[in-house]
């Protein structure tokens, strides 16, 4: 049981239509080719069976001889006498030539007066533009009693059957061509050619990845070649780009060594943040500690305003005795850390 049995009837048949609908649409584009640029199909050497057990061979109308050879049968196309098939002309609708093959083939025990189980049938379709009302048909059929004994008698004279075509009964018809009703009788040259199409795009296929992996092994090659070139100019690059890195690196620590460094830049911090009423008269920095002293009105708390600053840390009085108040005001000395440079 397969997905397609659980399915519904309806999609069964819709994809049944569609597979029918592809093989015509297949064959009204190889229809649209003209004859002469098709592939050949059938071997060129043809053989039909005389009365007297011989075979008569003919390549392209011209007549050859032909004796027994050792080896390898040669492929011939089975021309099959005028007299061993019966043949009647019917009409058939507009439809598909896949369509119209089907239909007659399947019609052969009313328009013949042999059952479809004991003939193979060829049919042969006129040309459009010859049919103006309806297409015009050729059926053919030939008893399969006689069909394998002229099989069994070309194999027995060195012959290896094809293709097994008819005389050409009626202007304006092609020749019927009974190799795709026989089947496996006969090894068909549709399907060596099938065979040698599929062996040729495997070749193709095997060519253009050889051909890919050349190029993509050259193009790798080429930028092994060009990177060995560059290496020494790249590990200048590199070297430079190093000691431009350090460069940077030096003169950012200089930079903040500096700042930290800089008794101007430490002053003006100490002035900014210094409340009013309050003066400084001695400033001193060790790079790391600064220590102010000087004179305060009353109610004026400068430890307090110095530890809000957002770069000073641990502001605190060092002064043992400060002394009462003066003229000038009350005296302070203060002790700041200047806070570390944030990385």
């Amino acid at each position: 049981m397969t997905v397609l049995d659980l399915a519904p009837l309806d999609a069964r048949s819709l994809l049944a239509q569609a597979r029918r609908l592809l093989a015509a649409w297949r064959e009204e584009l190889a229809a649209v080719i003209p004859q002469r640029l098709r592939l050949r199909v059938r071997p060129s050497l043809e053989a039909e069976p005389l009365a007297d057990g011989r075979f008569r061979l003919t390549r392209h109308g011209r007549e050859l001889v032909w004796t027994l050879r050792r080896g390898r049968p040669a492929p011939v196309t089975l021309r099959a006498s005028a007299g061993a098939v019966l043949v009647c002309e019917a009409q058939a609708p507009e439809a598909s030539d896949s369509d119209i093959v089907r239909m007659l083939s399947l019609d052969v025990d009313r328009l013949t007066p042999f059952d479809t189980a004991d003939v193979f049938t060829a049919v042969a379709l006129a040309p459009r533009r010859l049919s103006r009302s309806g297409r015009r048909a050729l059926v053919g059929v030939i008893p399969k009693t006689d069909a394998l004994d002229v099989i069994a008698r070309a194999r027995a004279a060195g012959l290896e059957p094809r293709a097994m075509v008819a005389a050409e009964f009626r202007e304006g018809f092609p020749p019927l061509d009974f190799t795709p009703s026989m089947g496996a009788l006969l090894m068909a040259a549709d399907g060596s050619r099938t065979r040698l199409l599929w062996m040729l795009a495997v070749l193709l296929a095997a060519i253009d990845l050889a051909v890919v992996l050349a190029q993509d092994v050259t193009r790798t090659r080429e930028l092994r070649a060009e990177l060995a070139a560059l290496r020494p100019r790249v590990v200048v690059a590199q070297r430079l780009r190093a000691r431009v890195l350090a460069e940077e690196g030096r003169r950012s620590e200089i930079i903040v060594a500096r700042k930290r460094a800089e008794p101007l830049r430490r002053l003006d911090e100490v002035s900014r943040y210094l409340p009013d009423g309050a003066w400084v008269e001695r400033f001193s920095w060790n790079g790391q500690t600064i220590r102010i002293s000087g004179y305060r009105r009353e109610g004026v708390d400068v430890t307090a305003a110095l530890r809000s600053a957002p770069d000073f840390t641990d502001a605190r009085n060092v002064a043992s005795d400060v002394g009462g108040s003066a003229a000038s005001g009350i005296p302070f000395d203060l002790s700041i850390q200047v806070r570390p440079p944030q990385p």
